[in-house]
């Protein structure tokens, strides 16, 4: 079980959590609108309808897991979903500040277990936790 205490977020760690979470639902790294930067390409991020580009260095902060239910719920709900194999569930604890995801196989128990400042960013913390899990 993945347990991780309360902690502020760096603005760095957002973009790359929110980063990871749109990979998750769907969103491509591409590399044909890209630009250079010493010689190196720039990744961007293109949306799954592929209308959305945003270039990973100026503009992720317009990914909105973070702050917006709207954008963070189908990410709960894909996690829940589950696949073929596994099924999960979430609990979100907001009036004693943490979220558990929990796989509903028998033998599995508590997977991550997150405490956070808001609601909001403890369900976000479990799902970008969920994602990462090998």
């Amino acid at each position: 079980m993945e347990q991780i205490k309360n902690h502020y977020m760096k603005e760095s760690e957002i973009i790359e959590g929110n980063k990871l979470i749109a990979e998750f639902m769907g969103w491509k790294i591409d590399y044909r609108h890209s630009s250079f930067t010493d010689g190196k390409p720039n990744e961007v991020l293109v949306s799954p309808d592929g209308k959305t580009v945003l270039r990973t260095h100026n503009e992720l902060y317009r990914l909105q897991y973070y702050e917006s239910w709207d954008w963070l719920m189908p990410v709960v709900e894909k996690i829940v979903r589950g696949n073929a194999f596994l099924r999960f569930k979430i609990m979100i604890q907001s009036n004693i500040g943490y979220t558990d995801i929990v796989s509903v196989h028998p033998d599995m128990k508590n997977i991550i277990t997150i405490n956070g400042h808001t609601t909001i960013q403890h369900t976000w913390l479990a799902a970008v936790a969920f994602i990462k899990l090998p």
